[in-house]
């Protein structure tokens, strides 16, 4: 027996003594699928157990994409306005950015904002940045 059988994605309901049971869900779903496993011996006894697997929502990952300035610019201001975009499938989220910016890899400059941009004052000429 199974229920919430619509949170799958896939199912084997014809699983043999050596099979394992393998429970996909769908994409973008939450719940919780119970089971009910009916065991038969060659003796004709039989043995019931139940189990049930839940799954709980999981946040889709933002999209941050066109970069501004683009990547390895030359002759860029010695002030500067980094900008992104970004999309986030789940829109109630709050987003947080961390940017790491300096000239050694890894950058040691570390700026923190809830905005799509920051400035970046006092460069150095001549100078590349990571």
């Amino acid at each position: 027996m199974l229920q919430g059988e619509e949170l799958l994605n896939s199912f084997d309901p014809q699983a043999g003594p050596r099979d394992r049971l393998r429970l996909t869900s769908r994409p973008n779903v939450s719940g919780t699928v119970s089971l009910e496993f009916t065991l038969h011996d060659g003796d004709g006894a039989t043995a019931t157990q139940k189990a049930s697997a839940v799954w709980v929502p999981r946040p889709d990952p933002p999209q941050v994409t066109d970069p501004r300035p683009a990547d390895k610019l030359v002759d860029v201001p010695i002030s500067v306005a980094l900008n992104w975009s970004v999309s986030d499938p789940d829109p109630d989220e709050r987003l947080h950015f961390t940017v790491l910016f300096g000239e050694s890899n890894p950058p040691q400059n570390v700026i923190t904002t809830e905005a799509a941009s920051i400035i970046v004052r006092d460069l150095v000429e001549q100078t590349q940045y990571l």
